[in-house]
């Protein structure tokens, strides 16, 4: 099987493991300028964008639409407090629930004060029984951090899923296990594997977002409809990390859905 999604136009974007993301994010920062604060705000303003052609499509009134953002410790985490940020200054009623302060990496930290600065609102694990949001977005783990095994995080996917809320994950919903071994992501291949998860195991998001690259794992049949985002990285920096075949698909757009067919 060609590992690839579609544009509608039928242009073919590459799906790659977690090792080539990694490697694409890392010529990115430290051959290329691009700085870990760039990338987030463009994946912050992507997210943000495609919530906002979701929700236009039905018909939403933004002043009255609740969304929570799920953050987690890493890199996908910053994504999110990036978007949550976007969407307070927009009018939205924001709030967001770290699931790992203690840990969070200095990048990802790092855009707490900004989103402070609006009136997006900081909830935690024991408040979530009082409210239910309009919208979830999904920024836990992505392809940056192992599958999650502590608690919080377990709980807040087991949570999620007995939300009514629609979710939007980043790059791939949290607790996504592959039916490998080794730490790649691939596509789960046969009925018995698919037949073995539960709603426990990882968030049914409705949407996924791949941030630059769509991860192997997004072709599998249980995930939602997937949509890449422009990163900003030149297309040079693709095929240095092995992505040769690696064309850009946006012209006029910065977000595209992908098909498999």
């Amino acid at each position: 099987m060609k590992e690839v999604l579609f544009t509608a136009d039928r242009r073919q974007v590459p799906c790659v493991d977690i090792e080539t993301l990694r490697k694409l994010d890392r010529l990115a920062t430290t051959d290329f300028g691009l700085s870990t604060a760039q990338l987030m705000e463009s994946a912050g303003r992507n997210v943000t964008g495609l919530l906002l052609e979701l929700w236009a499509a039905e018909g939403r009134n933004l002043r009255d639409t609740q969304v929570l953002f799920m953050i987690g410790p890493g890199r996908n985490g910053g994504n999110g407090l990036c978007a949550a940020r976007h969407l307070a200054n927009r009018g939205l009623q924001v709030s967001f629930l770290l699931s790992a302060p203690d840990a969070m990496t200095t990048d990802c930290s790092g855009q707490l004060p900004a989103l402070r600065a609006t009136d997006a609102i900081e909830v935690r694990m024991n408040s979530l029984a009082h409210g239910q949001p309009d919208f979830i977005v999904d920024a836990l783990h992505g392809c940056g951090l192992p599958e999650p095994d502590v608690a919080p995080a377990t709980q807040l996917i087991q949570w999620c899923n007995h939300s009514s809320a629609p979710v939007l994950s980043l790059d791939l919903p949290a607790g996504f296990k592959s039916s490998n071994s080794d730490g790649v992501s691939r596509p789960v291949s046969n009925a018995g594997d698919a037949a073995q998860s539960t709603d426990s195991e990882f968030i049914r998001a409705q949407w996924v977002l791949a941030l630059s690259l769509p991860n192997i794992a997004l072709m599998d049949a249980r995930i939602g409809r997937v949509f890449v985002g422009d990163a900003g990285i030149p297309e040079k920096v693709y095929h240095q990390a092995g992505v040769v075949t690696y064309d850009p698909p946006f012209e006029s757009r910065y977000i595209l859905p992908l098909t498999s067919d």
